[in-house]
């Protein structure tokens, strides 16, 4: 028997910084100062201090160097540059002492008065080899660079497009909603040029953190989706998907329309009338010779209400992707998309269990019967369903126990 959904609440996190850098721009000197002390922090006072640290950094660095890439930055810092001398890199690595150790790195393109500072943990607290950083021409313009820090053989971040990576920083930082639209479309048309790239495409793209890449299993489709959150809080989202067959690629724009597709659960889309989702992970199975590449999505929908998202992607004679297939049975019916509306102060689970080859998920039910069909009250009633491929298709079962699995 279910039980009504208990009410629940959400708490927020207060991030707290020192508003020193902040409030005012730094010095060079008080810059020095400031990285000198973080060294000698602990872990923890690192964590706190890196917010304010960033953006000094970030305002020296626009303020100081105007024209030019100095030579050397801050003291154990290093500098590369572009060939074409457009921008340089600068970089360091910070020691932990429990902790990951942190990879710190910047970006300056004196031409546009552009500085943008960033940090990445690691996987160990130390690494005995140097940092080192190549900064490549892509082969096919000399306008593409691609970055690669290492610490002797092991590389710690690989960014394919430099370019690609800065639009994507640009874009959540922008909040004018026509902007970001404009930042969007140049970042599609340059994430269908590095997807046709034969190189990175069976890459999952982890320097891109502000953009979520899956590859199915096979290697034959890739997607790369984003979403951009406008001031009502209405999500569009944006995509690129790829197909490899036959040693050629194929690469599809993704066009969000689901605004326009009334019956999604009974449709068949394209890529231009696609139902718009951050896809974060993609399940390939098969049946009779004929592959299924299952996605799981989060869609943030508008300010009352979040969406998951469940569908398949098969591929036509031609390679073009089709998203949607009846192949999810619920109930007796067969629905071609499967899609959980609840309400925006809630959580849903919903992922793939790699050991018991389901997709695992919370049950929504209404918080008050009163509430029953509104999706905006709905929320997780503290069951779990699960999807388990059978015979080439996607079979709901309900109230599973996961205690012992």
């Amino acid at each position: 028997m279910r039980q009504c959904i208990l009410p629940y609440f959400f708490a927020g996190f207060l991030w707290c910084v020192s508003g020193l850098a902040s409030a005012q721009t730094l010095s060079p000197q008080q810059l020095v100062d400031e990285w000198t002390g973080f060294q000698k922090a602990d872990d923890n006072e690192k964590n706190f201090r890196m917010a304010s640290l960033l953006s000094g950094m970030e305002d020296v660095m626009q303020n100081q160097y105007l024209d030019s890439i100095p030579v050397t930055f801050l003291p154990g810092w290093r500098v590369a540059k572009a060939s074409n001398n457009a921008f340089g890199v600068f970089y360091a690595l910070v020691p932990g002492e429990i902790q990951p150790a942190r990879l710190l790195y910047g970006y300056l393109h004196p031409g546009r008065n552009e500085a943008l500072v960033f940090w990445r943990k690691l996987k160990r607290a130390t690494y005995p080899d140097s940092l080192q950083v190549s900064v490549q021409a892509n082969q096919d313009t000399e306008a593409d660079y691609s970055l690669t820090f290492r610490s002797g053989s092991e590389i710690l971040l690989e960014i394919p497009d430099v370019e690609m990576f800065v639009l994507s920083e640009r874009l959540s930082r922008n909040r004018d909603d026509v902007r970001k639209k404009e930042l969007s479309d140049s970042l599609a048309i340059k994430a269908m040029g590095l997807m046709a790239q034969p190189q990175w495409f069976g890459s999952s793209f982890p320097g891109f953190e502000k953009l979520s890449t899956v590859v199915s299993a096979d290697g034959v489709l890739k997607l790369v989706t984003w979403n951009v959150e406008d001031r009502m809080g209405n999500h569009s989202f944006y995509g690129v998907a790829g197909v490899k067959q036959d040693g050629l690629i194929k690469v599809f724009r993704l066009n969000d329309h689901r605004d326009q597709v009334r019956s999604p659960e009974y449709s068949t889309l394209d890529p231009g009338r696609w139902y718009g989702a951050l896809y974060y992970t993609i399940v390939t199975t098969r049946y009779k010779g004929d592959a299924f590449y299952t996605l799981l999505g989060y869609n943030g929908n508008d300010a009352f209400s979040r969406i998951r998202v469940v569908e398949v992607v098969t591929l036509s004679d031609d390679g073009e992707p089709r998203f949607g297939a009846p192949i999810f049975e619920t109930g007796g019916r067969n629905w071609r998309r499967m899609i959980f509306e609840y309400s925006n102060q809630a959580s849903m689970v919903l992922r793939y269990d790699e050991r018991s080859k389901v997709i695992v998920m919370d049950h929504l039910a209404p918080m008050e019967p009163g509430y029953q069909g509104n999706r905006k009250y709905y929320g997780p009633d503290l069951s779990l369903d699960a999807l388990t491929f059978k015979k080439g298709v996607w079979v709901l079962s309900q109230d599973v126990d996961f205690r012992n699995r």
